[in-house]
């Protein structure tokens, strides 16, 4: 199934911020939480640990929505996505 991703504050090679940087991608279903497994897990460590922390947990600095609602402190995050869901991973160091 595609689902789109939408990264929000992910800075590029050059240091700059894109506002928002989105993607299709193709999804063989699952939660939230399994998407984002599936994306970090291609990621090189360095990115890799903007996102979770040492423990392997989502980072405080990540909010994390599905279809505009707020999903990583709710446990929605296990909730299971459909065609076309729109999953947002914004970092935001510091808050």
């Amino acid at each position: 199934m595609r689902i789109r991703v939408k990264f929000h504050g992910i800075l590029d090679p050059s240091g700059l911020s894109d506002p928002v940087r989105e993607t299709v991608i193709d999804f063989p279903g699952g939660s939230a939480r399994e998407l984002l497994d599936a994306l970090l897990g291609g990621m090189n460590p360095g990115i890799r640990s903007l996102f979770l922390t040492a423990q392997g947990e989502l980072s405080p600095d990540v909010a994390v929505t599905v279809n505009g609602l707020q999903v990583a402190d709710s446990g929605l995050s296990e909730s299971l996505l459909t065609e076309g869901d729109v999953v947002g991973v914004t970092l935001m160091p510091g808050l």
